[in-house]
């Protein structure tokens, strides 16, 4: 199966591109298989949509790793 990331992270431009992945792996082990701590260095999507950790991927998925925006 696979996958496409698009890294957003500046200091994480080599993640960017397609990802080979085993079927049934959820997001959250996913972002962590690529060293990226989930909820803490990243925000991530799934086509778009803001997913919870549990989110299992599909073919084809495209996936967001954003920064998190902080502040007010």
């Amino acid at each position: 199966m696979q996958v496409d990331v698009i890294s957003l992270i500046p200091w994480r431009q080599d993640l960017t591109g397609k990802h080979r992945i085993e079927e049934g792996l959820n997001i959250k082990n996913f972002v962590e298989s690529l060293n990226v701590g989930w909820n803490q260095e990243t925000l991530v999507t799934v086509n778009d949509r803001i997913v919870d950790e549990h989110h299992l991927l599909r073919e084809g998925d495209r996936i967001h790793l954003l920064l998190p925006v902080i502040g007010g």
